[in-house]
């Protein structure tokens, strides 16, 4: 069944005429509408100040929605930045302090250490094992035309 929509000015009228009436079931079988709608049109514009309209609640309702989600978002993105800059603050500090104790213990050179950066440890590298090591003959190459003499050979 669909809902029928009252104008403000009929919604008024059953009203005023409610405030008189000693039946309000028989004024609302007159006016068609059920007893509950009365006493809602009734609370209703209670609340609407005299010669002023009310605008429709869900309006107000959506819009406030709206601007609560608007303002937990800006909200959220200000908790970010805060904790982003608390953070390096808190990184700042601890290292203006580390800086300040190897200052006192006099430890720095001449240059001030102002980050630290990960330098891997040094590893010796693996050492190639030449053929000769292994027991192989070098490579030979022949340098001359072909059957020359062995002085002609290099070696790799």
């Amino acid at each position: 069944m669909e809902r029928k929509r009252y104008s403000r000015k009929f919604q008024r009228m059953a009203v005023e005429r409610m405030e008189t009436c000693d039946d309000v079931g028989e004024l609302a079988r007159e006016l068609g509408v059920r007893p509950r709608c009365l006493y809602k049109w009734r609370r209703k514009l209670e609340m609407v100040e005299p010669g002023q309209e009310a605008s429709r609640p869900s309006t107000h309702a959506s819009a406030h929605r709206k601007e609560i989600h608007r303002l937990k978002q800006l909200l959220a993105e200000k908790t970010l930045e805060v904790d982003f800059f608390r953070g390096a603050l808190q990184k700042r500090t601890n290292d203006i302090d580390s800086l300040s104790r190897l200052c006192k213990q006099g430890v720095t050179g001449s240059t001030p250490v102002t980050s630290t950066k990960f330098v891997p440890p040094v590893t010796p590298s693996r050492r190639r094992s030449s053929k000769m090591e292994l027991g192989r003959k070098p490579a030979v190459r022949k340098c001359g035309p072909l059957g020359s003499d062995d002085h002609s050979r290099q070696e790799f």
